[in-house]
This record gives C-alpha cells, structure tokens and sequence, in this order.
C-alpha cells in the first residue's frame, strides 16, 4: 500500500497527542489509587467494622493470601511433587530468548516475530 509522507506525518501527530495524554492520565491514575489506599489505611488503622455510614455501606472482610518466605525451599516443592498449577502460566520472556540465543533448545517453545514501533518527537 502506496502513503504519503504527509500521511504519515499526521498518522505520527495524532498518536504523539494521544501518548502524551495517555501518560498524563496514567499518573493521574496512580496518584488517586495511592491517596484511595491512603483512605483504606486509615479506615484499617481505625479497625473500622463492617456498618452503615450515612450514606455509605461499607463490607469488610478478610481472607488469607499466600507469600513465599523460602523460594528454594518451595522450588523444590514444586520439583519434588510436580505441583505446577501453584505458578502463573507465563513465560519470562527474557529468561527464555536468553538460553535460545545461546542456542539452547527449550522444548514448547517458538518464537514470533512481533513488529514494534517507536515514535519520538524531534
């Protein structure tokens, strides 16, 4: 398909435009989720209970969330039982292109060719 520079050129414009926007609102973002969590400590700090507030309803509750102490330790778990359902199912991209670049074979493994752009402004 046959473009113009000018085309691309306004292509480039509008997706600079709607970086730099998108970047703004993402720190945007993050700083209401802090002052949100900031709000959530202090109810916490308070032992809030779960009641009716005026207006609000609010639920408290707690559950048990796992954390790992002993990485060796569990790998060899793991190893040991075969109990891999524990992990994410993702690939660590890095650690993988890493032993294939060496030339090691890896086996379930192909690659794709992923096509990237980069726009900067001059």
């Amino acid at each position: 398909m046959a473009y113009t520079k000018t085309q691309v050129t306004g292509i480039l414009k509008l997706y600079q435009e709607k970086d730099t926007r998108r970047l703004a609102l993402s720190e945007e973002a993050k700083r209401l989720e802090q002052e949100q969590k900031a709000l959530l400590d202090q109810l916490s700090a308070l032992e809030v209970k779960t009641d009716s507030y005026g207006p609000y309803n609010l639920r408290v509750a707690s559950k048990k969330v796992p954390r790992c102490t002993d990485w060796p330790g569990f790998h060899a778990y793991l190893i040991s039982t075969g109990n891999l359902d524990m992990l994410h199912k993702r690939l660590t991209e890095s650690a993988i292109m890493e032993r294939l670049d060496n030339g090691e074979y890896v086996p379930g493994i192909v690659t794709d060719d992923k096509v990237t752009y980069k726009v900067t402004a001059k």
